[in-house]
């Protein structure tokens, strides 16, 4: 009986005693191992609820008839009982179910007990008789084709099911309650592996045929022209044309609005592939004055709320040209993508920022100055934190840039550490970036690892002793490591670094 006083405690003081004793019951099953034939805890709990006792029925206390031990219960816990019952009736034997609902009621109704307390009862009982009833469960009717062919399959509700019994008859079972053979768990572990290894086998072949795939499309200069219809793929060429001799304003505003209503405006079929679109029509082709009219014309669109609409048209106007840059980038250039970053900082992270460091070639110093100018009018200090985390912390970030597919193949999986990288970080955190303790620690790996590599560089050096002194976090848990790195360097910074860390 202790067993059960948890359950009839949820039954007498939750406010919602279905789901609580629901739970239960599921962590009793749990816990149980499989026991023999009618000693489950729901054929149990029965068990106990259909238990005869010595008690007269309180509804019929002049006639002999005595109550089960469900009725010896407090009337609002046999109405909880029931209610649960009824929800739950699919763990337990509908037959015996039925027999209990009958019983109360029978009982009950016998003494003319309808109102009060034992109301609730009632109504528990006949909502309980209601669901385990035959008419209200029609997969009875349609597996066995008659009203009685129900009562013969819940018969079995105890029993070993079909498909274990036809392995009962085994000489020498593993366990009492599994009726199977230590040969035939063997076959069954031996299958077992052989499907397991089949599936990675076609899992490992599907993820190659999706590189392959993904390689062929990085490699591709031009867009598959099957996939636009004619119309489109008219329109792109066209106005392909158009950019390379444009040479107005005027004329560039019209451009900017046919670019508007083909790849940015709503309801349009062919605005569902812009990428392709804009790889065919190839905008960054057009000078720096006509491709600042067009950033400046879409920039003040409604349609570019949606970042990733910004971020296409930064890909596919203005990064192209930045990925070549070998002089300073022109003022007019400049200023417009400054402009335009301002007014979409997730695009300028996504398809101008990461992109541009993540160049296989590393960044110059032309691209340092922009980047600089960029972190420093445009970028919240929060967005520039998670982009350094971002591309320290040693995860491919393919997935994260916005890049037109002509342009991947000049993207690497990981920055290039070059001194204007690290004059560039410099900077950032000159500017004030706080860095998370993880970047700190990355950051202090990169720098160890290209000592050797930059230890005549004075850009080196000053980003070391610009983190040193911006980052507490790599003085403390890295001190030993960085004056290692220091050491390895020979610059007339170096003695500084040196005297900083001692004196820390």
């Amino acid at each position: 009986m202790e067993r059960w006083v948890p359950l009839f405690q949820i039954f007498l003081h939750s406010p919602c005693p279905e789901g609580e004793a629901s739970l239960w019951f599921q962590q009793q099953q749990q816990q149980q191992q499989q026991p023999p034939p009618g000693h489950h805890v729901t054929s149990a709990f029965l068990s106990l609820l259909e238990a005869p006792t010595a008690a007269v029925s309180r509804s019929t206390p002049s006639s002999s008839r005595r109550c089960v031990w469900m009725q010896t219960l407090p009337p609002a816990v046999q109405s909880q009982v029931l209610s649960f019952l009824a929800m739950e009736s699919r763990r337990f034997c509908r037959r015996r179910l039925r027999s209990l609902a009958r019983h109360i009621l029978e009982d009950e109704a016998s003494g003319a007990r309808h109102n009060g307390e034992y109301s609730w009862v009632l109504a528990a009982a006949r909502n309980l008789l209601d669901c385990v009833s035959p008419s209200h469960d029609p997969k009875a009717h349609e597996e066995t084709g008659e009203e009685g062919g129900g009562e013969e399959m819940e018969e079995d509700f105890d029993s070993v099911p079909a498909w274990l019994s036809s392995v009962t008859a085994v000489e020498s079972p593993l366990l009492p309650w599994l009726p199977l053979s230590l040969h035939q768990i063997h076959e069954l572990g031996r299958r077992s592996r052989f499907a397991q290894e089949e599936e990675v086998e076609e899992k490992l072949t599907m993820e190659e045929e999706i590189e392959m795939s993904a390689g062929e499309q990085a490699g591709a200069h031009y867009p598959d022209l099957q996939i636009l219809n004619p119309g489109t793929s008219e329109r792109a060429l066209s106005l392909k044309a158009k950019i390379l001799t444009v040479a107005s304003s005027s004329d560039a505003l019209l451009m900017a609005s046919e670019i508007q209503a083909l790849c940015f405006s709503h309801g349009e079929a062919e605005n569902q592939r812009p990428l392709e679109v804009l790889s065919l029509m190839e905008p960054w082709q057009a000078e720096d004055e006509m491709a600042s009219v067009l950033l400046s014309h879409l920039s003040s669109s409604c349609s570019l709320g949606n970042p990733h609409a910004s971020g296409l048209l930064l890909a596919s106007v203005v990064l192209p040209k930045l990925m070549v840059l070998q002089s300073p980038a022109s003022r007019v250039l400049l200023s417009t993508t400054v402009d335009f970053c301002k007014l979409h900082q997730v695009a300028a992270t996504n398809a101008l920022f990461l992109p541009l460091i993540l160049l296989k070639e590393g960044i110059n110093s032309h691209l340092c100055d922009l980047l600089s100018k960029i972190v420093r009018e445009c970028l919240h200090p929060s967005h520039v934190s998670a982009c350094c985390q971002k591309l320290l912390r040693g995860a491919t970030l393919k997935e994260e840039i916005i890049c037109l597919p002509s342009h991947q193949s000049l993207i690497s999986d990981y920055p290039v550490w070059t001194e204007s990288l690290f004059s560039l970080f410099q900077q950032i955190l000159t500017r004030g970036v706080l860095l998370t303790p993880d970047a700190v620690d990355r950051l202090v790996s990169v720098v160890d690892d290209s000592a050797s590599a930059h230890r005549k560089s004075l850009k080196f050096c000053n980003f070391l002793l610009c983190m040193i002194s911006r980052c507490p976090r790599a003085v403390k848990c890295h001190k030993t490591s960085l004056m290692r790195t220091a050491e390895r360097t020979d610059t007339f910074v170096t003695k500084s670094i040196l005297s900083k860390l001692g004196s820390q």
